[in-house]
């Protein structure tokens, strides 16, 4: 990238937009301009991790959303993404700690649905899960791609579940039957995401 002599505010709008526009090698070009040029800059280090997280850097994208938080980003829905890293890689204790904003926000967020419905899911509680997934998507009217992504792990949890025998079983039998632990389910339906996009 050549320096186009642009202050920060300039280089985040010019990040998101191309993050927007899929062009994710120049938002990340630009964000990281951002973090030279200030290197505590929470906002910047959660977009990068943001956009790590969408290139399933999980790693990177739990430090940098981490630290922003740390830097005090204040968003919940850092909050939110960090405790579904952490879910994605098999660390339910460290998402559920990482949820603990999002568990105080009213029943009302879809992003308490979410967590909770996640948090069902890593402990093998599948109907709660689909449920409270359910319930986050009907009243999440500002995140449409999160919906497409809570709908993704509700549709592979249902496979889960149809997979294993059709008798008259409970979800804690059907599990003993073979069906894959929550946190498995969960990276299973995020890289069916990135393959099905």
């Amino acid at each position: 990238m050549t320096d186009l002599n642009l202050d920060n505010d300039e280089l985040m709008h010019l990040a998101i937009h191309y993050s927007e526009k899929g062009e994710h090698e120049k938002a990340i070009d630009y964000i990281k301009t951002v973090l030279k040029n200030d290197t505590n800059n929470p906002r910047a280090e959660y977009f990068l991790g943001a956009i790590y997280a969408e290139l399933q850097m999980f790693d990177k994208a739990k430090d940098l959303i981490s630290r922003s938080i740390k830097n005090g980003v204040n968003l919940i829905t850092a909050d939110f993404q960090l405790g579904l890293l952490y879910a994605t890689s098999a660390e339910p204790e460290k998402a559920i700690e990482a949820w603990k904003p999002v568990r105080e926000q009213p029943e009302s967020n879809p992003l308490f649905l979410f967590q909770r419905g996640i948090t069902a899911l890593l402990q093998d509680r599948f109907d709660d899960c689909i449920n409270d997934l359910n319930e986050g998507i009907k009243l999440n009217t500002f995140n449409k791609q999160l919906n497409v992504d809570m709908h993704g792990v509700i549709n592979t949890v249902n496979e889960k579940l149809q997979a294993t025998p059709s008798t008259n079983t409970s979800t804690e039998e059907k599990l003993k039957a073979g069906v894959s632990k929550g946190d498995s389910i969960l990276l299973s339906a995020y890289k069916k995401k990135s393959y099905e996009e």
